[in-house]
């Protein structure tokens, strides 16, 4: 089993050790993560760092995005299933991911690969960087020490949004659908009081108008 450990504070007056061991699991900033096999050897620097970090096990389906996402090789550039194909047994990220969440693998162990993950401050914050998480009742925890599968809640809400391809492949936002051709429509019927463009409208007689007109009728003759 893989979890994703994520640090949440900072190490200024930490008890001594703490800062040597969060370097260990190369969570050497707040927001840095890291995905590591739960052994006994690592279940004890967990708990000596417990009040720094937070967390869990991780799903391969997050894995894999965390991994395109923010997975990188030395130099700093993208971590692509080209390079996984070619320096793994394995064919894409996604099948990597399903190996290191079963224990086949281990992702600080591939050859060429940045051992952690920078990610962004989780969207809303933290829940609380001095109380530890509650998994019966999140609303009354914080954000240290072990929340389970909730991690990948986290997780995503530390992730960039999935963007979106157009038809020339260019990256931005999906275009707005536009309506299909048919029949041209009737023109709108007219409002009273408005007028359709490029119809012409007939006023209403005044009240004065209509007086005046009443007046010059001619009485008709008694027989």
């Amino acid at each position: 089993m893989a979890i994703a450990v994520i640090r949440v504070r900072g190490g200024i007056n930490a008890v001594s050790g703490v800062n040597e061991t969060l370097s260990y699991l190369n969570l050497t900033r707040i927001n840095h993560c890291a995905v590591i096999p739960f052994t006994d050897s690592y279940k004890g620097m967990l708990h000596r760092v417990k009040d720094y970090i937070t967390w869990g096990e991780i799903a391969p389906e997050t894995l894999a995005r965390l991994i395109v996402l923010k997975g990188e090789v030395d130099g700093g550039e993208k971590l692509t299933d080209e390079y996984v194909k070619k320096n793994t047994e394995y064919s894409s990220i996604m099948g990597l991911a399903k190996a290191i969440t079963k224990d086949e693998i281990k992702y600080n162990k591939i050859s060429g690969i940045c051992p952690l993950f920078r990610l962004h401050p989780p969207i809303k914050g933290y829940e609380g960087v001095k109380k530890h998480y509650n998994i019966v009742h999140p609303a009354r925890g914080g954000a240290l020490g072990y929340r389970g599968e909730k991690i990948n809640a986290l997780l995503l809400r530390m992730l960039p949004s999935p963007t979106i391809k157009d038809e020339k492949g260019k990256k931005g936002k999906p275009a707005a659908k536009e309506e299909k051709a048919g029949p041209s429509k009737t023109p709108a019927k007219e409002k009273k009081g408005k007028a359709v463009p490029g119809s012409k409208v007939k006023k209403a007689p005044s009240k004065k108008t209509q007086a005046s007109t009443k007046k010059s009728k001619p009485k008709k003759k008694e027989e």
